[in-house]
């Protein structure tokens, strides 16, 4: 626990120094946790996907917090994403079942375009908090999807 706190705590430092030195525009706010992917979706009685309600109820709060923490920031090339998870208790839980519903919360929030833009993750397991939330931090990569693109078409491989 200990360990886990001290590593967050230089994460903040991290960004506190990135910001300094002006590494771009940066969103960044808390909010809720997220309901888990298995429990995202739901089937129709026609056989299709749909959002479930707690899934709708936490995309309109993740719509919420980022509007209240952004200022007209919208990206359109490649950005990468920080996340500081901090669970509602400390049960034992995978934390790459709640990457997929946060991506697709910000990108209904207009944060971004579409969550193929993400092409840096930092996904950090905090402190469990009462109720759990999540720190997030979005910021551009500074360079734009077709030098993504071509960047990686030069390397040679595939």
């Amino acid at each position: 626990m200990e360990r886990a706190k001290e590593f967050i705590n230089r994460l903040r430092g991290l960004q506190a120094e990135l910001n300094r030195i002006g590494a771009g525009e940066r969103v960044a706010f808390t909010t809720w946790w997220p309901p888990s992917v298995n429990h995202y979706w739901r089937r129709t009685e026609k056989g299709r996907l749909a959002l479930t309600s707690r899934a709708r109820e936490f995309r309109a709060n993740v719509l919420a917090d980022a509007l209240a923490a952004r200022s007209a920031v919208h990206f359109t090339g490649p950005v990468g994403v920080e996340l500081i998870l901090h669970p509602p208790d400390r049960r034992v839980r995978d934390i790459d079942n709640v990457i997929k519903p946060l991506l697709d919360a910000l990108t209904f929030a207009g944060v971004f375009e579409d969550d193929r833009q993400v092409k840096r993750l930092v996904v950090v397991e905090g402190c469990p908090t009462k109720g759990g939330a999540v720190e997030v931090a979005v910021r551009p990569l500074g360079y734009t999807m077709d030098e993504w693109r071509s960047r990686c078409d030069d390397s040679g491989d595939a």
